[in-house]
């Protein structure tokens, strides 16, 4: 216990020394102080880490207050000699010389706008990642999931008539810190838990530990050394109420495995060890059940190591594309602007997850509709489909290593595929993924300017024109899909020609892509979505500003062709995404008024495109996607019970709130 005058000359002193008004700093100062302990039990701590919550007040995505989590690490040392060698003034000041190193650092943090972006970093890691399940397996390791040497939990001020005291911890059982100290003031008293995994610390080293930190922090407010955090020096039983916990360390010690597993006891009282024996009774049987436990953990710990793995046939790719979001992110980051940052990369995220989504559903359609036997539900779905499911969700429910090792493999699978997106593997047409790709060896850095790539065609464009519907014959660009078919644009001028929607038709999936499935999709008779576009007079005539999944970027009209009538039946699109100095982003499409081209009507745009210098962005034949058109609208006994279960009319209110929604 620190009393009420230490205390208020340990946050006067924080207030004078370091300007220290709030609680994170504090807390800091106190991991410099337990590090300092620390150092003298000989204990290596070069670095520390201390983990934060964010209250973020203006979330988009919310009218409330939402609490998210994110994380700093501080690297502070190292411990100099005369620290080490506990020489008291040292160690006093040492204090404080650790805390203007965490102030600093932690300032420069703040003052960066860093923090909002390790909250969605955190946040990202939570959606696509099983983290405990990776905590659970790193506390399987060596270290016994020792990953920090100490930590330090400040839970601020608590002041109630007639609480005498408040003692807390924070469970270390899995994961955590090798010493944790938890403290909290009650009534203007500041009171102190010391807990340490067992047995990688004994309790005689805990009690030395928490007498160290009791006498540097009173020499650090300046009430002089000696005695320990219990009471003044001289006290009777030495630590009066400091309180001491441990909690076992899976690898070392396997008595304790739950979260809450933490045994506490009074320092005070040493004769007591009942909690000790009464684990020490439990060992024998719990690490036979623990022995168990690993040997069927075996499963996932293989396909565990699949993970980093995947990475390694595209491990160039990675690389490139690595450097080029830390390129994007620095630029963007010197000029203030890392909501671009974001857009951008939420941006890229959706579609390099959604194709990567689409696909193992698109497999279990086939894999429904290729099943054998008879079939129920009205005549729909096999049998034999039905039984292979409820046995594989079955099997996943009764065996937890089976789930883990499955979303092991889940998870190599998506790194996989999206390093094939990123190598160009993926298919060029709809998952060129790379930012800044490369042409021809060469990395072509960024958008070109419209000039850059208009044709002499553009020189008399007329948007109005440029009104009615486009079928899409070939494509360029990772927001679209292979998968579908009969795509279509149908661009409507409003706002007196100064704003434009494009409705963006198709059906899926395709005949060729799913052959035994394409005729039973809920929107094998259509679907649509909405871009938006305005005219900017900065632009010049034929650049259309479009948004849409939450970013705008320059649709360049290229080339025009015009047929015998006068009127556009030919067009070349060119849209192109650059944040920061790195090309996010290249769509190119050549439409037609027609829903037929000939092979010698698509070379020829071709030609014009490579005329262009429009090549280098995957404008090229074999860089390209071809696309397939039917006629007529499928009638059968899917569409029938799509029918009855309203979906064509969910999609089409859909569809009429997005049109609505985007031009408001």
């Amino acid at each position: 216990m620190l009393s009420s005058e230490g205390n208020r000359d340990l946050r006067w002193v924080c207030l004078l020394e370091l300007n220290l008004i709030d609680l994170i700093l504090l807390a800091l100062s106190l991991l410099a102080l337990s590090l300092l302990a620390l150092s003298l039990l000989t204990i290596n701590c070069r670095d520390a880490s201390y983990y934060f919550t964010l209250c973020a007040e203006n979330d988009k995505k919310a009218e409330v207050l939402r609490c998210m989590a994110g994380s700093i690490d501080l690297i502070i040392g190292p411990v100099s000699k005369s620290v080490s060698s506990g020489h008291r003034d040292a160690l006093w000041s040492g204090v404080w010389d650790y805390a203007r190193q965490a102030h600093d650092q932690t300032s420069e943090f703040v003052s960066s706008g860093c923090p909002l972006e390790a909250v969605r970093v955190f946040d990202f890691g939570m959606r696509f990642a099983d983290i405990t399940n990776l905590v659970d397996i790193s506390s399987r390791g060596q270290n016994g999931g020792r990953v920090y040497s100490c930590g330090i939990s400040n839970a601020g001020s608590y002041n109630q008539d007639g609480v005498e005291g408040v003692y807390f911890a924070t469970s270390q059982a899995n994961a955590g810190s090798i010493f944790q100290v938890s403290c909290l003031t009650v009534n203007g008293k500041m009171l102190f838990t010391f807990q340490a995994a067992s047995p990688v610390v004994d309790k005689d080293t805990l009690r030395i530990f928490a007498d160290k930190f009791g006498e540097i922090l009173r020499g650090a407010v300046g009430g002089g050394g000696g005695g320990s955090v219990g009471g003044e020096k001289g006290d009777e039983e030495g630590v009066m109420e400091a309180q001491q916990g441990f909690s076992n360390a899976h690898g070392f010690k396997k008595a304790q495995r739950r979260l809450a597993s933490t045994t506490s006891l009074m320092m005070k009282n040493d004769n007591n060890d009942s909690s000790s024996k009464s684990i020490d009774n439990k060992e024998g049987k719990e690490n036979e059940i623990e022995e168990e436990n690993d040997r069927k953990n075996i499963l996932s710990t293989v396909t565990m190591m699949t993970i980093p793995l995947a990475f390694i046939p595209h491990l160039s790719a990675w690389s490139h594309f690595a450097g080029s979001v830390q390129e994007m992110y620095s630029n963007l980051l010197a000029e203030n602007n890392l909501q671009d940052f974001w857009s951008a990369a939420n941006f890229w995220l959706f579609f390099a997850f959604g194709h990567a989504v689409l696909q193992p559903v698109l497999f279990l359609s086939e894999l429904l509709h290729a099943s054998p036997g008879p079939k129920v539900l009205g005549d729909l779905v096999p049998i034999s489909f039905l039984a292979g499911n409820v046995a594989f969700i079955g099997i996943l429910a009764a065996f937890k290593e089976v789930r883990n090792a499955l979303n092991a493999l889940v998870v190599s699978a998506l790194i996989f595929y999206i390093g094939n997106g990123l190598n160009g593997t993926g298919g060029f047409g709809d998952y060129n993924l790379q930012l800044n790709d490369d042409y021809q060896g060469q990395v072509v850095k960024g958008c070109p300017a419209y000039e850059d790539v208009r044709q002499p065609s553009m020189d008399d464009f007329n948007l109005e024109k440029y009104e009615g519907k486009w079928y899409e014959h070939e494509f360029h660009d990772w927001t679209q899909f292979k998968e579908v078919y009969d795509t279509s644009l149908d661009i409507k001028l409003t706002n007196g020609g100064r704003e434009w929607v494009d409705d963006f038709g198709l059906r899926g999936p395709s005949p060729k892509s799913n052959p035994r499935s394409w005729d039973k999709s809920p929107v094998a008779n259509g679907a649509h979505y909405f871009l938006f576009g305005r005219v900017d007079d900065n632009d010049s005539n034929g650049v259309l500003r479009e948004r849409g999944f939450g970013v705008e970027f320059p649709n360049y009209i290229v080339d025009v062709k015009k047929g015998e009538d006068g009127e556009y039946k030919e067009s070349i699109q060119f849209q192109c995404l650059e944040k920061g100095g790195v090309r996010v982003f290249e769509g190119i499409n050549y439409l037609s008024k027609s829903p037929t081209m000939t092979k010698n009507e698509l070379d020829s745009m071709h030609t014009r495109a490579r005329a262009a210098g429009m090549d280098k962005y995957g404008a090229g034949v074999d860089q390209t996607h071809t696309n397939e058109f039917a006629d007529g609208l499928i009638d059968n006994n899917w569409q029938k019970m799509w029918h009855t279960l309203g979906v064509d009319r969910l999609l089409e209110l859909l569809t009429k709130a997005i049109e609505d929604g985007g031009r408001e």
